[in-house]
């Protein structure tokens, strides 16, 4: 008999990663990346999706039980840190990136 492979949380973003990357061509999408924002090694979403000139996406993934989940996904943790500057043109590109 043959049991499932287990699964840890930084393989689970890595390959939800590697999906979202062949669905969004257009779009970088960094998973599990302790650099993902420069300065500030303590920060690292488990993904991270951003496209020019659109506002960045983190995703934040947690296995039960899950203490951290309130705290990691605070929208404030990330908002003052990643940059982007927005154009009206490319804001409806940004929908379909």
């Amino acid at each position: 008999m043959s049991s499932a492979p287990h699964q840890t949380e930084p393989n689970a973003n890595n390959a939800m990663g590697s999906l979202l990357q062949n669905i969004l061509a257009r779009s970088s999408v960094r998973s599990e990346n302790t650099q993902t924002i420069t300065g500030y090694p303590d920060l690292r979403p488990d993904i991270l999706i951003t496209a020019p000139s659109c506002s960045p996406v983190a995703i934040e993934t947690e296995y039960m039980p899950a203490p951290n989940a309130e705290a990691e996904a605070n929208v404030g943790r990330y908002s003052s840190h990643i940059k982007y500057t927005p154009n009206q043109q490319t804001q409806t590109e940004c929908a379909t990136v």
